[in-house]
Formats: C-alpha cells, structure tokens, sequence
C-alpha cells in the first residue's frame, strides 16, 4: 500500500513539472491467494484488484476492506467509501480509498 500510495504521489508531483506531460493511473488491490498457472495469476483476488482499479478515479488507489485491514498500524490512512457491487461477486463489497496526504 505505500508503494500504490508514493507511486500516486510521485505522479503528482511529476504533473507540477514544467514541460511535462501529466501521467495518471489507477490503482486497485485486494488481498488473497491468487491462482497460479502458466506464470499467469488469476481467481477472485485477481478480479476483485481489477474491478477496484476500474472503479478507482484517476490519481486513486481503491482497495478492499480485509486489505486496508491489514494495514491497521502501519500509518496509511483510508477513507471508507461504503459497499457497492462488483461484476463477479455476489455480495457488496466493501471499499476503501487510500489517503495520500
């Protein structure tokens, strides 16, 4: 989460530069166990990051509840954005935005 987090602070700081063309992206995490095949990573985390990341704004980085969770003492802050539902899974999830102040 601090990578996704200075990663979108880096690309702000970049767009303040003169002379150069702004870049933003999105970023979408979840956590879990990927499915492993083919040097090729899939399953229900993989699906839950990319619907995330095609929710998230730019200059966003979305993640799902169990992962910001997880964070719990590490200094990251979040906002919660509340349950919505997402293609492919059956019950609402829940969503949380990172902080990059």
């Amino acid at each position: 989460m601090r990578c996704a987090r200075e990663i979108q602070i880096a690309l702000a700081h970049r767009r303040d530069e003169p002379g150069v063309d702004p870049l933003q992206v999105r970023i979408g995490a979840a956590a879990g166990e990927p499915v492993e095949r083919n040097q090729d990573l899939f399953g229900s985390t993989v699906q839950l990051a990319a619907r995330l990341c095609a929710r998230a704004a730019p200059d966003e980085v979305l993640v799902s509840a169990v992962l910001a969770d997880l964070c719990i003492g590490k200094g990251l802050r979040f906002d919660d954005l509340g349950e919505d539902n997402l293609k492919g899974f059956p019950d609402p999830v829940r969503m949380r935005r990172v902080r990059l102040d």
